[in-house]
């Protein structure tokens, strides 16, 4: 259940601004982009900024290009030097995480609301959402839709849909629940295209297994075993559950996904 006080905070704020982690991933962009849309479904006008630039392979997700980063040329007075009465952080499990983008002295006055699934995350916010038994933030976000009642189609459905995709290593790690597939499909049927949002950016398909069908869907459920022998989890990607990849090594996490 989502804590009512993250929905009031959500439904009072007035200057917004929503942020994700350095070295965005596709669940950093994914839910940056998808939380301004719920916001905006709020009748908010919320900035959306991110220390680093967006990659490459999601620049294609719609609203990318109205990130503000510390690359733009406004960043320092639409972002570090303005007063917001909300900050949202998603997929971050520190402060630190937010880079050059939170400016303490001027943002430490707002009101700070966390939403991220890394079971490292240290609860830095007045308000904490954290959901280590989620594959991605962006699967945090189809529930906290269906909490504000906004449907789940379109570009949000784009944009969180990339978000799973990329922290289940396209449904290959251990992360990928039913529960993790479900919210999948519901976004599927929200028309976001797989096939599109996996051909951006995503590692190779696995080499073919006679047991296991090619849909990346259908090897997170039968080629579990296969996936073991052949591609091992990569480190910071999803084989360690729901890590950040921080500078320092973390300890692995073996709780229940």
């Amino acid at each position: 259940m989502i804590d009512p006080a993250l929905l009031q905070a959500l439904s009072e704020g007035r200057d917004i601004l929503c942020v994700s982690h350095i070295s965005p991933d596709g669940d950093a962009v994914g839910s940056l982009l998808g939380m301004g849309r719920l916001l905006r479904r709020l009748g908010k006008q919320p900035v959306l900024a991110l220390q680093d630039p967006v990659p490459a392979e999601h620049r294609v997700l719609p609203g990318a290009a109205d990130i503000i980063t510390q690359q733009s040329p406004d960043f320092e007075i639409a972002v570090r030097q303005r007063r917001f009465d909300l900050i949202v952080c998603v997929d971050s499990s520190s402060p630190d995480r937010m880079g050059a983008v939170y400016n303490a002295p001027v943002h430490d006055a707002a009101t700070l609301l966390v939403i991220d699934h890394h079971v490292t995350n240290t609860r830095f916010g007045a308000i904490n959402w954290v959901a280590p038994e989620c594959a991605a933030a962006c699967q945090m976000l189809v529930y906290l839709a269906d909490a504000l009642e906004v449907p789940l189609e379109g570009e949000l459905a784009e944009c969180l849909l990339t978000g799973i995709v990329t922290d289940t290593l396209c449904f290959r790690t251990d992360s990928t629940t039913p529960d993790v597939l479900s919210a999948a499909m519901r976004l599927m049927q929200g028309s976001a295209d797989l096939s599109t949002i996996t051909a951006h950016g995503q590692p190779p398909p696995l080499p073919p297994d006679p047991a296991v069908g090619p849909c990346p869907a259908q090897r997170a459920v039968g080629g579990r075993r296969y996936l073991d022998r052949h591609q091992p989890p990569r480190p910071g990607r999803g084989g360690r559950r729901h890590q950040e990849r921080e500078p320092e090594q973390l300890p692995r996490h073996r709780g229940r996904g």
